[in-house]
């Protein structure tokens, strides 16, 4: 944010303007120059303006006018006016600015040392507002990011403001959810929500609730809810921060309940100690010393506590134990007398007994006549028990209360379980998340996300805060090309359901996925639960794997078929040799016969008409020309076949010194048909390259996905029926230590959107069935995965592509053969 403010000078007079630019010169503002009031509004319409300086009087428009119309320009944001004047200036156009809003003068001549103090001040003002400014906008953009519903309540209880999480937890956009009140989104049947929390504020400075929270669509959520009072906008509001604690609930405190929860004859049993304890006198004059002692309780309440099966006790209102049954001294493995006429300060560690305390408070001071909590101890002999408290105030209502009767129920069979299934729930996530394993559980009702877990964030490339409730429907299927969509909306899958499906990520790239999905409880809800894994890199080796089992088997056919064209070849190509020779000899003998002629007897005279019948000169010249393209032709034969068998058998996957250029050499060999017909192939190899310790099958592949990627290039830009071809070259570098291949093209090249991209497994911008998106992922995974090589890429849209290969010369362990 700009921490510079703008200072707008409106004047008529030039001087005025060169006096106070010159005095504001090294102040750190800007200073806006307006010679009139229509171009002061003008300037205020188009930037942000933390100080005028206005002259009172000038033609037109005057200063009082201008600086009226830049207010309500400007409202409701005030910004304040510093008029300049004369000293002479009567005290009616003063009075006026003043009832205008003006908040300063300046009097000619204008005094630098003045005019700098008054700007200063407005200045720091400035920034120190706009430095609030940015700590509100970060304040905000934290409350908008964190998890927790947060609303801000006017003191009529209705809301005010809302974050993009509290949206999510009502199910209402922020201008549904904008002016509701209170109760109808918190608070249970015939609560009064706001009542209880008034009464909160009233003797703290927060709060902390549990309640109900009521959605959009009728269902409701488990609510903790926290707040305080603040200051928003001059006026007192009620911030508070609503958790949904449904989850922690149903796992922990449900199960607290059915095991804690007083049944039917202890409700009426403490019903009846309650009403027994109202007429009890809780203290009686000591004998010896007449100081108070606990009264001892009639035999109908020791009745009525030993009646009780759980272990039960008896506090005043003082905190003082006035008695307890045999059940608790069992469990604690103490006397009464341990207990009875002391606090728990005498029984507990201070931490401990300064929260029993703080919890008897509130409740005798509270409007709730009962209690209801979860709590860990250790037991005399150092054994740790989980208790659920009940506790309940007894006296007359109208009165305040006379003590606290406590009923403890033992939990710790049921937390340990509680806590061994919270530890299998652990487990379960944390192995999906090394497994690399997203799901995401949808209610099946109302098509909401509920729950997922961080592989689903990133998978799914939004956090968990946008996507919990929202509907699947809305959020996942639109980018997931399911190919039994309906299946899981219309037909509830009983079974494990697996099928494959194509994810759409932000970037457009389209990556495989596997999704699991059954039909489960949750909460009392019936729901889907989706397991999505990323299957990209298992489709990479598969694809790899494939292309290396049918370059294995084209190998082993080309192999054959290169040996059986050998043999034939290698019979031709003597043969024509052969027939060559004898041909010159047989033109030698004929020469010879020709010059002899004129001295041979006349019969020989048709061995003339004979040579001269048959065009033996023809013959002479085309005969040898015949027999050197059949010997070229054979070579050509025998170099193709050649390059078959070192391609395709050039080694046994090791690494091994090989020959980057002979590998060059046997690659345009062997894919001429891809490039013939649309581009020449240049080569510019160094002699003097050093062997490279690589995989020859890598390297062979390398190369050959290049060159076929450039003619797919070019071909892009010149057909393959254009006259004019384009240009391939591959060339080769020796480096301090490294070689670099490059193969570069005048083709298309590639566009700046999808640079980073071309090495992605299955991306690919050509149309299908001219491309996999495989051949560029494998060669980046061959140079840099397996030889610790790099990539670079050299491209312009219409101009070519370059890419830039380079590779050490020996990998760790290997040998060098220059």
């Amino acid at each position: 944010m700009n921490q510079r403010p703008n200072v707008l000078l409106v004047d008529d007079q030039k001087l005025t303007h060169a006096v106070i630019e010159k005095a504001l010169r090294e102040m750190d503002l800007n200073l806006i120059s307006a010679f009139s009031g229509d171009e002061a509004l003008r300037v205020v319409r188009s930037r942000e303006v933390s100080l005028v300086l206005m002259d009172l009087m000038m033609p037109g428009m005057n200063g009082i006018e201008a600086a009226t119309r830049i207010r309500e320009e400007l409202a409701p944001t005030l910004v304040p006016v510093i008029f300049i004047t004369a000293a002479s200036q009567d005290e009616e156009a003063v009075r006026q600015a003043y009832e205008m809003g003006a908040v300063d003068f300046l009097y000619k001549p204008i005094s630098p040392t003045i005019l700098k103090a008054k700007v200063g001040v407005f200045a720091e003002l400035h920034r120190q507002r706009m430095a609030l400014e940015q700590r509100k906008e970060e304040y905000r953009d934290i409350i908008e990011a964190v998890a927790t519903g947060i609303i801000t309540l006017d003191m009529d209880w209705r809301v005010v403001e809302a974050n993009d999480s509290a949206c999510v937890q009502f199910l209402q956009d922020r201008d549904s959810l904008l002016g509701k009140g209170l109760s109808s989104i918190l608070g249970r049947d015939g609560e009064d929500l706001s009542a209880e929390i008034a009464s909160h504020l009233d003797s703290s400075v927060g709060f902390s609730v549990q309640s109900i929270g009521h959605r959009s669509d009728g269902t409701t959520f488990r609510a903790d809810v926290r707040g305080t009072t603040i200051m928003l906008q001059g006026a007192p509001c009620v911030l508070m921060c609503v958790t949904d604690v449904t989850a922690y609930w149903n796992i922990t405190i449900a199960e607290e309940e059915q095991r804690g929860t007083l049944d039917p004859d202890d409700s009426r049993r403490l019903d009846n100690l309650r009403e027994a304890l109202c007429g009890h006198q809780p203290f009686a004059p000591a004998e010896d010393t007449g100081c108070p002692e606990a009264a001892p309780f009639s035999a109908v309440t020791e009745s009525l506590l030993e009646d009780f099966p759980c272990p039960v006790y008896v506090k005043d209102a003082h905190g003082v134990f006035l008695g307890c049954n045999s059940a608790l001294t069992d469990l604690f493995g103490i006397t009464q007398e341990d207990i009875i006429g002391k606090t728990v300060h005498a029984l507990m560690p201070e931490q401990t007994a300064h929260s029993f305390e703080a919890s008897d408070q509130a409740l005798l001071t509270g409007r709730r006549r009962t209690q209801s909590f979860a709590k860990g101890m250790p037991t005399s002999s150092g054994k740790m028990v989980h208790l659920a408290f009940h506790k309940a105030v007894f006296g007359p209502r109208s009165d305040m209360p006379k003590g606290i009767v406590g009923i403890i129920v033992d939990q710790t069979e049921s937390e340990t379980r509680r806590r061994s299934l919270q530890e299998d729930l652990n487990l379960v996530r944390e192995m999906l998340v090394g497994l690399e394993a997203a799901y995401v559980v949808v209610d099946m009702e109302n098509d909401v996300i509920v729950d997922l877990n961080p592989v689903a964030e990133a998978l799914l490339e939004e956090s968990a805060n946008t996507l919990v409730g929202a509907t699947l429907t809305e959020m996942v299927c639109p980018r997931m090309a399911c190919s039994e969509c309906r299946r899981c909306r219309e037909e509830p899958i009983r079974e494990w359901h697996e099928t494959e499906v194509r994810l759409t990520r932000k970037d457009g790239l389209v990556i495989p996925v596997r999704k699991n999905a059954f039909i489960t409880m949750r909460h009392g809800r019936q729901c889907m639960v989706m397991v999505l894994n990323d299957i990209s890199r298992r489709k990479v080796l598969e694809q790899q794997l494939s292309i290396a089992q049918r370059l294995e088997s084209l190998g082993q056919l080309a192999s054959g078929v290169a040996h059986e064209i050998n043999t034939p070849i290698q019979y031709v190509g003597d043969n024509i040799r052969f027939l060559k020779g004898a041909a010159n000899d047989l033109f030698a003998m004929v020469d010879a016969v020709a010059e002899s002629l004129d001295k041979l007897p006349e019969p020989l005279h048709k061995v003339r008409e004979t040579i001269e019948d048959r065009d033996y000169p023809f013959l002479t010249q085309e005969i040898p020309q015949a027999i050197e393209q059949s010997l070229e032709g054979v070579d050509r034969v025998a170099e193709i076949v050649r390059s078959m068998k070192q391609f395709s058998h050039p080694g046994n996957e090791e690494m091994i010194p090989y020959d980057i250029n002979s590998a060059v050499k046997n690659t345009v060999i062997v894919a001429r048909n891809e490039w013939k017909y649309s581009a020449e192939v240049h080569t510019d190899l160094a002699p003097d390259l050093p062997q490279v310790v690589c995989d020859p099958s890598d390297m062979n592949l390398i190369i050959l996905n290049l060159l076929i990627n450039a003619a797919h290039a070019v071909t892009d830009v010149f057909g393959s029926e254009n006259p004019e071809k384009g240009t391939i070259t591959i060339s080769t570098k020796k480096l301090n230590g490294f070689v670099e291949l490059a193969v570069s093209d005048n083709g298309s090249g590639i566009a700046a959107e999808n640079l980073e991209k071309v090495f992605n497994p299955f991306f690919t911008t050509k149309e299908v069935g001219r491309g996999t998106g495989q051949g560029l992922a494998l060669v980046h995974s061959a140079v840099v995965d397996r030889h610790s090589g790099s990539i670079d890429i050299e491209t312009e849209v219409g101009k070519g592509t370059t890419f830039r290969i380079t590779l050490p010369v020996s990998q760790a362990g290997g040998e060098v053969s220059a």
